[in-house]
């Protein structure tokens, strides 16, 4: 199904997990979903943090280096 879709460009870009600091993109995503639904939401903020720390992780619990937007 990933390969069916037509994806944009940007998410062709590999990104370095060792070069983003997740604290930052947390605090981010926060003010983003409140800034969308209007209000604060708790369980989708939640949601989205657990994504984005699974794709940091892999099998074995060592740090992946690569995050792919198309899987999240």
């Amino acid at each position: 199904m990933i390969k069916s879709r037509k994806w944009p460009e940007i998410f062709e870009t590999v990104v370095d997990l060792k070069k983003v600091q997740i604290d930052v993109i947390k605090i981010w995503i926060e003010r983003r979903i409140t800034e969308l639904l209007g209000c604060e939401d708790d369980i989708v903020y939640n949601f989205a943090i657990s994504l984005l720390e699974d794709a940091a992780e892999d099998m074995t619990g060592k740090t992946a280096t690569k995050l792919c937007p198309k899987k999240l």
